[in-house]
């Protein structure tokens, strides 16, 4: 139930900043990825090619979705982690994942939001 709750959580999200907030940097990387721009070493070039994957199947929102997913996976997963009881864990997700300084950030266009969810990834399976 916890993932089921990460994933209404993340749907809605990603509804609310699809098709994700962008600042000049990921302007700048989106039109690498829809070839206006040759792919650049500036910013992480793992980053185009993965939003390129996600341009073709979702769109140009296709790397929120990813992040979206990534972000919410993990907080599910350290919720899980925690505690025993059904109702912490929801309390955890809700609260963890809803933070502002972590939640804003996940709806942000930017390759900080890939290794902050990597990073949560990490401590969710560890608790494990």
């Amino acid at each position: 139930m916890v993932f089921v709750l990460a994933a209404l959580l993340a749907a809605a999200t990603t509804f609310i900043f699809y098709p994700g907030l962008m600042s000049f940097d990921s302007i700048y990387q989106y039109r690498q990825v829809v070839g206006d721009l040759a792919v650049q070493n500036y910013h992480p070039p793992i980053m185009v090619y993965v939003w390129k994957l996600g341009h073709a199947i979702m769109g140009p929102g296709g790397l929120l979705v990813i992040n979206q997913c990534m972000y919410w996976a993990a907080i599910a997963l350290i919720g899980i982690g925690v505690h025993q009881n059904w109702l912490i864990r929801f309390f955890v997700v809700l609260v963890l994942g809803l933070l502002p300084p972590l939640w804003i950030h996940s709806a942000t266009i930017w390759n900080d939001v890939g290794v902050m969810s990597a990073f949560l990834l990490a401590v969710g399976c560890s608790l494990l």
